[in-house]
């Protein structure tokens, strides 16, 4: 990332008042970055799943426990890995699934703030 891009993200989150935020942009062909959004809390956890070699779990639990804005991240013992739990993570949100309840009625925006009830079919 270019340094003046860095630059200004950290001044994003400083006026924010945000130690982490994932930065959304698009890279035109010719290199310059259009800023979409910042979320400050972003998904991440992506790039370990495709890349077990890239850890992204243990650095951001260290981060967030260190409570400091200059973290600097040093590999430990036994990180923490994000391929460690997902499996369970999984399980319970199925597990959760039965426990849901179907909204009665959505409410959907149809122009200029008028708002149409729509009833859900029962199947």
């Amino acid at each position: 990332m270019p340094k003046r891009v860095e630059r200004a993200c950290l001044e994003l989150l400083r006026r924010l008042g945000l130690v982490f935020g994932c930065f959304d942009f698009i890279v035109t062909p010719e290199g310059g970055h259009v800023f979409l959004e910042v979320n400050s809390a972003g998904q991440f956890l992506w790039v370990e799943e495709a890349s077990p070699e890239i850890p992204m779990l243990a650095p951001f639990v260290d981060f967030l426990l260190a409570k400091e804005p200059g973290f600097e991240w040093r590999p430990g013992a036994s990180p923490i890995r994000h391929t460690d739990f997902h499996p369970a993570a999984l399980n319970a949100i199925a597990a959760a699934v039965p426990h849901h309840v179907e909204a009665e009625a959505t409410f959907v925006e149809r122009e200029e703030g008028e708002t149409e009830r729509a009833d859900r079919a029962e199947g």
